[in-house]
């Protein structure tokens, strides 16, 4: 396919949308489907719409080019691409294992915290795997964006999925959770058994550029010894021996004056300093461990403890936000407008999150401010266009 190609679409979409508002009435729903007048969109109407995905909509940028950030730092640590061979080389001929166990995670997550979006903080990653593996792009598409919507389908637990169905039908998160269950299951089922099909089939027909996996770097740690030569005697009286020795042999005779000369020479310096090279390979429980608790923190922070009747988050807010020192309330001054944790945004502290834990990714694995910058400057240039092709559909 032509580059840019999805891009080209997205505005042919808007293009056809906006003729649609000539051509059809307004449609609202509420509690009942109501049918409105024609509101033509005008060509400068559409700098009004603009204003208002900046307003609505301007976190799917936000969140996007933060997934970037941190990935651009994680190609530059040498430890990325050792944890993917390593998951390559675990599940070697066991690959529908691993493409069931990703659906079925990602699914159960997105139902139960309903971190829908969010979840492309992962996509990267997974997506990796999958083309290292050998399966194409459709595949790679299946076993992320799948299972993100077969967990909204079936949502049990997740607020910002749920909240407005249960408005509608009046009912609670508890109600009808077995229902809920049942479209999970039966979803996920159906998507596990057609894309292991279909991988199957489309093995070693890998159509995704490989740029796209970070290359293998060797983390090369260079040290310097220092080893002292023993103090030389002058040349006369090197001389001197060597004439003494040819009675003894005169086959010793040449080495020795070549000995000499040698000796002589390095007699000008003290010491030799011998700079070995050698390579360390770099840990990867780090980076496991890293991108874990990156993960773990948005999954609890976006999942509303009130539907457990949980009140821990907004308690432990209150008492940071309330303490003060010398009557003045230095954590909330420090921390500004946040929401208890639970009830979390992609708008405000999730984009914050990920920034924070790619700076933190780098300083475990000391990578110099001048290659971090580079690193999260890369990233964000590398996904500034699926951003944008995603912020433009919502204009629709």
């Amino acid at each position: 396919m032509k580059k840019n190609n999805i891009f080209k679409v997205t505005l042919l979409v808007i293009l056809i949308a906006i003729v649609c508002t000539w051509l059809f009435p307004t449609i609202q729903f509420g509690t009942d489907l109501v049918e409105g007048e024609r509101v033509q969109v005008g060509i400068f109407t559409l700098t009004e719409y603009m204003v208002v995905l900046f307003r609505y909509f301007f976190y799917i940028v936000l969140t996007t080019l933060a997934c970037g950030a941190f990935y651009g730092v994680a190609y530059r640590i040498p430890a990325y691409r050792d944890f993917l061979d390593m998951i390559v080389a675990k599940f070697k001929g066991k690959e529908s294992i691993f493409l069931i166990a990703v659906m079925a995670i990602i699914a159960i997550l997105v139902s139960v915290t309903g971190f829908q979006f969010g979840m492309l903080f992962v996509f990267p990653l997974i997506i990796s795997i999958v083309v290292l593996m050998g399966y194409n792009k459709l595949v790679a598409a299946s076993v992320t964006i799948g299972p993100v919507m077969i967990g909204v389908m079936g949502t049990t637990l997740g607020v910002q999925t749920t909240e407005y169905i249960n408005s509608i039908l009046k009912i609670d998160y508890s109600s009808a959770i077995v229902g809920k269950i049942i479209i999970l299951v039966l979803g996920l089922a159906l998507l596990c058994y057609n894309v292991v099909m279909y991988a199957k089939k489309t093995r070693n027909e890998t159509d995704i550029e490989l740029a796209f996996v970070p290359f293998r770097n060797k983390l090369a740690v260079t040290t310097t010894e220092e080893i002292k030569v023993e103090e030389v005697k002058p040349v006369k009286e090197v001389k001197k021996e060597e004439k003494k020795d040819t009675k003894k042999t005169a086959k010793k005779k040449a080495p020795a004056k070549k000995s000499s000369k040698t000796k002589a020479n390095n007699a000008k310096a003290s010491d030799v300093k011998v700079v070995k090279t050698s390579v360390k390979k770099p840990l990867i429980w780090p980076f496991i461990v890293v991108f874990d608790v990156a993960l773990l923190i948005m999954l609890l922070s976006v999942f509303s403890w009130t539907t457990v009747e949980a009140t821990w988050a907004t308690d432990a807010l209150k008492a940071i936000t309330e303490f003060k020192i010398f009557k003045f309330p230095i954590f909330a001054k420090i921390l500004g407008q946040v929401g208890a944790f639970g009830s979390w945004t992609l708008m405000y502290e999730i984009p914050l999150v990920i920034f924070i834990f790619a700076g933190i990714l780098a300083l475990v694995y000391r990578v110099k401010f001048d290659k971090f910058i580079e690193g999260v400057l890369d990233g964000m240039k590398r996904t500034f266009i699926p951003a944008l092709v995603m912020f433009l559909s919502y204009m629709v």
